[in-house]
């Protein structure tokens, strides 16, 4: 694995990112938490929940984004699959300080889903990356020291996954199964 940022443009359409940004408007109130000032909502606990309650057709864009961003790592790491995702709002003021992810995640993704906020860039070791409706930034979360730039107006909105890698994840519990 290399420890390179990848900017993929466009990965959302303009339309996908402001459904996906009315949809937390919507829902955080009756479903997200908030952790550290921002304004989570797990997408993997929301399709089980809307299933619940046969909205099976308000689940698809969820289902879809997640199944897009399975087969997106593929391209960079055909071990990796995603562990969870949130849909996030960042109301300003509010910032993330310089971070790694924990070990078991070995991948990170943003999906930028407005502009419409002033601030908010990532900062990925010492790139300044500025964000783009649409845009997903992907790289290893766990290796590479990154943080979100002060948003100091306005509210910005991403879709960020967490992925394990299969193998890694797995050689440990073969040999705990195997020596028992």
């Amino acid at each position: 694995m290399s420890t390179e940022v990848h900017v993929i443009p466009d990965f959302l359409s303009k339309e996908e990112c402001e459904w996906f940004s009315a949809f937390h408007k919507v829902m955080w109130r009756y479903h997200g938490v908030t952790f550290s000032d921002r304004k989570i909502l797990n997408v993997n606990q929301m399709i089980d929940y809307l299933a619940d309650e046969k909205a099976y057709n308000s689940t698809d864009p969820l289902k879809k984004i997640l199944a897009d961003i399975a087969c997106n790592i593929r391209k960079y790491d055909e071990r990796a699959y995603p562990n969870y995702s949130h849909i996030t709002g960042w109301v300003a003021p509010i910032r993330q300080p310089m971070h790694f992810d924990f070990p078991q995640h070995a991948w990170t993704s943003i999906i930028y889903l407005n502009e419409d906020f002033v601030g908010g860039s990532t900062i990925i070791e010492d790139q300044n990356i500025q964000p783009e409706q649409g845009m997903m930034v992907l790289f290893e979360g766990c290796k590479l020291n990154h943080g979100v730039e002060n948003v100091t107006h306005g509210t910005r909105y991403t879709i960020s996954t967490w992925y394990k890698s299969f193998m890694e994840d797995n050689q440990s519990y073969l040999y705990q199964i195997q020596n028992k």
